[in-house]
């Protein structure tokens, strides 16, 4: 996947995920498009999301099929964590968002894999989802 659709990608999901109230009112802006790790948290809860390489057909170069990882997490308990996934699920899940020409719909292929770090006492979960992206373009 070009690194433009990519980046595309990343700025409609998040943009989508924080205009919902749900998500603003557990999270406000701390859905952040990166790997755990990568970022430093001072404030819980929070999510983030990585979108990483798919499937692309070389017959259809318009039509793109990256993978998406979704993390929530939690200083407070599971049941935090499951509140700020159900309400990104809710805005997100199979909704056409519409970035540049381009046309894309996430959908989650596994539902949340739960975890807990005892280095920083945080509970996580973890869920896999898949996008479909055309380019009108």
């Amino acid at each position: 996947m070009p690194i433009e659709d990519s980046q595309v990608a990343r700025i409609a999901i998040r943009k989508t995920v924080l205009t919902g109230l749900t998500v603003q009112r557990l999270i406000s802006n701390r859905f952040y498009p990166a790997e755990p790790g990568i970022y430093k948290v001072r404030r819980y809860p929070c999510a983030n999301f990585r979108i990483s390489g798919g499937v692309t057909d070389p017959d259809v170069k318009e039509y793109k099929k990256p993978d998406l990882v979704i993390w929530t997490h939690s200083t407070d308990s599971y049941d935090e964590a499951y509140k700020v996934y159900e309400a990104i699920f809710y805005a997100l899940h199979n909704e056409l968002l519409s970035e540049d020409e381009r046309g894309i719909v996430c959908k989650e292929d596994t539902r949340p894999m739960e975890a807990y770090e005892p280095a920083t006492e945080v509970f996580y979960l973890r869920a896999s989802w898949a996008i479909r992206m055309v380019n009108y373009a």
